[in-house]
């Protein structure tokens, strides 16, 4: 009974982890999107990232679809975001970074590398860059405080 618990648990494992790598590419392309339309601009690869943590503490919490997908694409929450914008490389290796630190934060990992606290939700910016806090009307910004994990 043991041995069959530990295969039915492993098939599980492998069939949960196929689904989430195929999810994986399209939801990093999503988010590669994103990170164009709303920091393409910005020089620094810590404020690209932090566009990303935004929709991973979105998709935390309830407040926000449940989904990385659901997060983007919600009607009136990231005006640079299109279907249509490119997948540049250096954006979607930064939002395959920034999911993967979110993965092995959800998994017990505390120095993953996050730059952004989890109840930063919001940002906005000027072209170069972006400002980030909790509240959407808030006056106070996110001061950079946590270690990056990137040269810039």
């Amino acid at each position: 009974m043991k041995k069959l618990l530990t295969a039915v648990i492993v098939a599980i494992t492998v069939l949960s982890c196929t689904t989430l790598a195929a999810s994986a590419e399209t939801n990093a392309e999503c988010m590669a999107k994103l990170i164009y339309g709303e920091a393409g601009g910005v020089a620094s690869t810590t404020q690209k990232a932090a566009v990303a943590w935004v929709v991973l503490n979105r998709l935390d919490d309830p407040r926000f679809p449940n989904t990385i997908q659901g997060v983007i694409k919600a009607r009136g929450q990231f005006a640079g975001y299109r279907s249509g914008n490119p997948v540049r490389q250096d954006c979607l290796t930064i939002a395959q970074d920034v999911m993967w630190r979110y993965t092995i934060e959800k998994q017990g990992v505390v120095d993953c590398g996050r730059i952004i606290p989890n109840n930063y939700f919001y940002f906005t910016g000027d072209g170069v860059r972006n400002y980030f806090r909790q509240e959407y009307r808030s006056r106070w910004y996110w001061d950079w405080s946590l270690p990056s994990p990137y040269v810039n």
